[in-house]
């Protein structure tokens, strides 16, 4: 009967760890992305984050090369402390 509702795929005989997570913490989950083969429509929160980041990055840095020299004043000790910060840590860690 539920053959017939639902039709045979041959990943459902592969389980990886992805799979198994989502079996463990939400079996609704696993059956709807898995089984149905469902996914949502939404964005990825993290990668939406992560582009943001890039660009935000990548802005800077054109800023920093391209502008005037009261820009490169400006922003590269911003630059320059934001990277010195967890070197800083890093370092007191090894130590």
């Amino acid at each position: 009967m539920i053959n017939d509702l639902i039709p045979y795929h041959y990943t459902w005989e592969i389980q990886d760890s992805s799979k198994v997570q989502d079996a463990m913490t939400c079996m609704r989950r696993y059956f709807y992305n898995y089984i149905l083969g469902w996914q949502s429509d939404a964005p990825n929160n993290h990668l939406v984050f992560g582009s943001a980041w890039h660009d935000a990055y990548f802005f800077m840095a054109t800023m920093i090369t391209v502008s005037s020299g009261l820009m490169i004043t400006f922003l590269l000790p911003i630059v320059q402390n934001f990277l010195q910060k967890p070197m800083n840590c890093l370092v007191e860690r090894l130590q």
